[in-house]
């Protein structure tokens, strides 16, 4: 179906899934990161998004990895 421009898959699987993980990770940079620093000015702003997600990426352990980065299993 496709509807101004942009196509909606009906059959995919998993696509909630999808979206479920994306908030989640949205909620936590803005949570963690943004409100935190409320920053004023682009590039610093910039910088400390690419902080974080390089902590959430490599760094931070989580349990449905076995206590290990997401990182580790690319």
């Amino acid at each position: 179906m496709k509807r101004i421009g942009t196509w909606i898959w009906r059959n995919e699987k998993g696509l909630f899934l999808d979206n479920i993980f994306v908030e989640r990770l949205w909620r936590s940079l803005k949570c963690e990161c943004d409100y935190l620093h409320a920053w004023q000015i682009r590039p610093k702003a910039k910088a400390g998004v690419r902080k974080w997600i390089e902590f959430d990426n490599h760094k931070r352990p989580l349990s449905a990895f076995g206590s290990q980065p997401p990182a580790v299993f690319d």
